[in-house]
């Protein structure tokens, strides 16, 4: 039952981040039919691991879900990464990677500190490799 509302909400979050990239453009809260709105969103940056420095934005939505992007600075803006995910009772965070077939690729498990900044871990399902991660809120 996770694995389908996991994918469920990644496939919603997908079709709607679009959209709701455009409506804050102009500064207005998106909704969706199933009255779904942001709450939040920031842009962050940080590392992985000690090198690999990326860049994220997040959304935060009235139901508790996230849909986000991050890339790797190296690569460049137009190789984004796009994620989903949600907030546990117990705080943590969890934002889910998916491939183009819906596979879990990759992820974030963390916490927001109170000075906004994600610390956690990033994994990568197919080495089972973690790394620190922590990402510190920008303004663009």
């Amino acid at each position: 039952m996770k694995k389908f509302f996991t994918l469920f909400v990644a496939l919603v979050a997908l079709f709607t981040l679009g959209a709701t990239e455009q409506a804050m453009a102009s500064e207005e809260p998106t909704t969706t039919e199933s009255s779904e709105y942001v709450v939040f969103s920031s842009y962050y940056t940080g590392t992985i691991g000690n090198n690999l420095h990326i860049t994220m934005y997040l959304e935060r939505y009235n139901t508790g879900a996230y849909a986000g992007w991050y890339y790797y600075n190296k690569y460049g803006s137009k190789n984004k990464l796009y994620l989903v995910g949600e907030k546990a009772a117990d705080g943590l965070v969890n934002l889910y990677e998916f491939n183009a077939d819906a596979q879990l690729t990759a992820g974030f498990e963390g916490t927001f500190n109170r000075y906004g900044e994600f610390v956690g871990i990033m994994y990568v399902v197919h080495t089972g490799k973690r790394h620190s991660c922590k990402l510190y809120p920008t303004n663009f």
